[in-house]
């Protein structure tokens, strides 16, 4: 598996929300994920939510979505979905990776923990399969 792929995350607009409501997993996966679709509207109407489109060069190959507790400041992970399509060279890796970088630069509203989010239990299996660092794991 090739790790070489460079991810950037992009914030979602009126432009790209239908790349990102296309993006779909494996079907073993569908069990563990909801629609992008019901994400956006999570985002968009709970406010706590802030999603995010995943792309590799030109094209949205992903989302996800983070949220902050302010009752404890910490951030959560939630809603990441790879395109299935794009699975198994690494993206995943890479978007958790950017991620947890991207709210290192938001962390002082945050008290230094980032948390993965699941529709099932099995999180903590989650973010061992992305293979994250330790020390990014909060």
């Amino acid at each position: 598996m090739s790790t070489d792929f460079v991810i950037e995350l992009r914030e979602v607009t009126a432009d790209n929300w239908r790349d990102c409501a296309a993006v779909r997993p494996r079907d073993e996966q569908a069990a563990f994920v909801a629609p992008i679709t019901c994400y956006l509207c999570l985002c968009h109407y709970g406010r706590i939510w802030h999603p995010l489109a995943v792309y590799h060069e030109d094209d949205v190959v992903g989302f996800v979505m983070w949220g902050l507790d302010e009752a404890d400041g910490s951030h959560w992970i939630g809603g990441l979905v790879i395109d299935a399509a794009h699975q198994g060279r690494g993206l995943g890796r890479a978007t958790v990776t950017a991620l947890l970088d991207r709210l290192v630069r938001h962390r002082e509203r945050a008290r230094g923990r980032a948390l993965l989010s699941s529709r099932q239990s099995g999180s903590a299996a989650i973010v061992r399969a992305a293979r994250v660092p330790r020390e990014r794991r909060g």
